[in-house]
């Protein structure tokens, strides 16, 4: 089914991963979902999205069982970003089958995503790199991927529509597989905010967050 780990970063964050091994129908049975959720299950017709989108959400209640906590309500803000209605915690949800993963920070925002090097990054590179990032990342799968999981959690983490990729998000300095942490900038009219990534290598994925 399966809960593969909880991994404790620190006392403030902690992740774990869920490997999928049965189908959305029996995942379904592991945990009660609210109202809202049921009608975003329901609007999702693969049976593949709906076994990721219930095996994150059960990674997540590990998670939140591992610190005590049982009974909450998420919910998603106008923006799409997850929050715990009766908490502060900040939370952060990713899928690429067969896994899940969710991420839970005591103290501030945090972003998750986990995906595979595919020749599909390259294709698509010239729509999420900035030009300053072509020569560390061009036509390289693994790196491209290193890339797109890094944006993908500050877009999260910022939790706000009308952030680009391209122009707004932009990764300062990589030294993997050497250095597991990779440094990026969200880039704002009014401020330039730093952030620190951990490079998690998971089989053929990689999992990134901010720590």
């Amino acid at each position: 089914m399966a809960l593969t780990k909880i991994v404790k970063i620190n006392d403030k964050l902690s992740w774990a991963l869920w490997k999928i091994e049965a189908p959305w129908t029996e995942l379904l049975q592991e945990r009660t979902l609210s109202r809202d959720e049921l009608k975003l299950l329901d609007a999702i017709h693969h049976p593949i999205k709906k076994a990721e989108f219930l095996a994150s959400r059960l990674a997540l209640h590990a998670l939140l069982s591992s610190i005590g906590v049982d009974e909450y309500t998420m919910y998603k803000d106008i923006h799409g970003k997850p929050h715990i209605m009766q908490y502060s915690f900040h939370i952060s949800l990713a899928n690429s089958f067969p896994y899940a993963t969710a991420i839970v920070s005591l103290d501030k925002p945090v972003g998750i995503d986990i995906e595979k090097p595919s020749d599909k990054l390259i294709r698509v590179q010239h729509k999420f790199l900035h030009p300053s990032e072509w020569a560390t990342f061009k036509d390289n799968p693994e790196r491209l991927c290193l890339a797109w999981c890094a944006k993908e959690s500050l877009y999260k983490l910022y939790g706000r529509k009308n952030l680009s990729f391209k122009a707004n998000i932009c990764i300062q300095d990589i030294d993997y597989p050497h250095n597991p942490l990779l440094k990026a900038d969200i880039i704002l009219p009014q401020q330039t905010q730093h952030f620190e990534l951990k490079i998690i290598p998971l089989e053929n994925f990689f999992v990134l967050f901010n720590v």
